[in-house]
């Protein structure tokens, strides 16, 4: 339970910083989300191969969620007609859903961490 909570911090933690004073990093958000992955990866001892599938996973669903906000982007594995409306598509609402996407693809590969 402990690990999970840590988990959700990191959440928290970078919706935040994301967030914070209106200011939305384009990059800075998935950047951090790649790096607690790789701490994941280190923490438990994946190979390489785990460790290529687990980085595609993040970054596949991280993409899809951003693709719900663009009007011509060609998501992966997201069905077709789940765009959000285009009043929507604030900058803020992309970070929150790539981020959402990301800790449940982590929370999932990684549940003890």
């Amino acid at each position: 339970m402990k690990q999970n909570l840590g988990m959700k911090y990191l959440f928290m933690m970078f919706a935040a910083a994301s967030l914070a004073a209106g200011q939305i990093p384009s990059d800075n958000f998935v950047l951090r989300w790649n790096s607690a992955a790789l701490q994941a990866v280190r923490n438990t001892r994946l190979g390489p191969p785990m460790t290529a599938r687990a980085l595609a996973m993040l970054h596949t669903a991280m993409y899809d969620a951003w693709c719900a906000y663009d009007p011509v982007a060609a998501p992966v594995h997201l069905p077709q007609g789940s765009r959000r409306p285009a009043s929507e598509w604030t900058p803020e609402n992309r970070v929150t859903a790539m981020s959402y996407a990301a800790y449940d693809v982590l929370n999932d590969l990684f549940p003890s961490q």
